[in-house]
């Protein structure tokens, strides 16, 4: 019992109390040795006393839901299992030793004694308690801020990823309908029109960028457009294959009577080419527009939240408020 009570002594938490009460707790404490990757007190269960860590380490890993962490250790100098006005009734985790280890352990049914005889030993034993409560409450925080930070991330990376795949789709929508463009505007240069049809022109192009059209066609409708549309070009003996990028815009079938009248023949077909074309062009363009800006909306707000735009330092203080207060 003397070689437990020097061990005692020499113990970080513990040693500075009254030789009396370590040798009270020698006299009822018993030396353990464990193993590496021994378990001392498994989660779920009660611990069987308090342990007084003389040599080695333990470690406990917790799953709060992002996988097991190291949520506490406790070397040589250290207390842990069950203490004085604890209401702790089963650990988190597995307290597992990580290398050779040897423990004093005092027997639960002597803890409300040890209160009451041992009051420096209780003392410290509290204190340690403590420590022990706001360890686990900051990994706790950690944990917490950690799941909060990773359904943050997935839910961004959720809402820029459409913003992001509509800039992609329209991008490449846009290299091709450039070159069907450029190809229209050659034809369209070389028709040599009158002042009155490149004015019929310009009146089809701004009726094809307008975007007041109120309500959205359901496909249904969508279909219904383009199949009347096509029927109006094969009527007039013209290329169909604009039907579709005619009726994605708002001109009307009236509109293009209006320009039919002005323009006819191989000439309506480079016109209504290119018009179409310059509509394509612009409403992919407009797309990626929204789109860009749906995503400097977000990354504005992530800003914001972590006020990652602002310097770490002290801000001015209105000079009225403090003469106010």
């Amino acid at each position: 019992m003397l070689n437990l009570v020097e061990k005692l002594a020499e113990h970080r938490t513990v040693g500075h109390a009254p030789r009396e009460e370590l040798t009270w707790i020698a006299s009822r404490a018993f030396l353990r040795q464990l193993s590496p990757g021994e378990v001392l007190t498994a989660k779920g269960t009660r611990p069987v006393g308090l342990f007084v860590v003389l040599s080695g380490s333990f470690s406990m890993a917790v799953d709060r839901g992002v996988g097991p962490r190291k949520a506490m250790e406790w070397h040589a100098g250290d207390v842990m299992g069950m203490l004085p006005y604890s209401r702790v009734i089963s650990p988190p985790g597995d307290a597992v030793a990580q290398e050779a280890s040897e423990i004093l352990q005092l027997p639960g049914e002597h803890i409300r004694e040890l209160a009451e005889k041992c009051h420096e030993v209780t003392a410290a034993l509290v204190h340690a308690m403590l420590d022990r409560a706001r360890a686990f409450t900051s990994s706790d925080l950690h944990d917490e801020k950690m799941v909060s930070l990773g359904k943050l991330s997935a839910g961004l990376a959720h809402e820029l990823n459409n913003p992001a795949s509509a800039i992609e789709r329209s991008a490449a929508l846009l290299d091709d309908q450039l070159e069907q463009s450029e190809r229209a505007a050659l034809a369209l240069g070389g028709l040599q029109l009158t002042e009155a049809q490149i004015a019929a022109v310009d009146a089809l192009r701004e009726a094809c960028l307008l975007t007041g059209e109120p309500g959205v066609r359901s496909p249904i409708e969508e279909a219904e457009r383009e199949q009347a549309i096509a029927d109006w070009l094969d009527d007039r003996g013209l290329d169909m294959s604009v039907a579709e990028q005619l009726a994605e815009t708002p001109v009307t079938l009236n509109q293009l009577d209006v320009l039919a009248e002005t323009i006819s023949g191989p000439a309506l077909n480079a016109v209504l080419r290119s018009a179409a074309s310059v509509c394509s062009v612009r409403g992919l363009a407009s797309e990626i527009q929204d789109a860009a800006i749906r995503i400097s909306g977000l990354i504005s707000a992530i800003k914001g939240f972590t006020h990652m735009d602002q310097a770490p330092v002290a801000a001015a203080v209105d000079a009225a408020f403090l003469s106010y207060s």
